[in-house]
């Protein structure tokens, strides 16, 4: 399953890239209104995620390692990063984030990560 994951990013992370910059040069964030921060946050989130995933990927594979693909454990942090990352620009965006709006996310996306620690590598 994991190399899967490699094998799709390889694929969808330049799509997504010139997702992104289409988005980027072509959209006016001013008049796009929702529908152009979504495509943006989407694309954005997407290259971000499938760059990681390769660039972990190719680290692994400079290394040496015999299964050179992403641990379970990378690919929900890394996940949860970018979540997090997403979510504060949606936030900056739509003129809402403030710092306890910060540390609330923050608190929220530390204490899944614990809980899944905690509950799914026990098994």
């Amino acid at each position: 399953m994991l190399q899967e994951i490699v094998t799709a990013a390889k694929i969808l992370t330049p799509i997504s890239l010139l997702g992104f910059i289409l988005v980027l040069f072509y959209i006016d964030p001013f008049e796009a209104g929702s529908l152009g921060l979504f495509l943006f946050l989407l694309s954005l989130g997407l290259f971000l995620w499938g760059g990681v995933i390769l660039f972990e990927h190719l680290r692994g594979r400079r290394k040496l390692v015999v299964e050179s693909a992403p641990s379970p454990v990378f690919l929900r942090r890394t996940t949860l990063s970018i979540v997090f990352l997403l979510l504060l620009l949606w936030l900056s965006a739509i003129e809402a984030l403030f710092w306890w709006n910060f540390l609330f996310f923050l608190a929220l996306i530390v204490g899944l990560e614990f809980y899944l620690w905690v509950k799914v590598e026990e098994k």
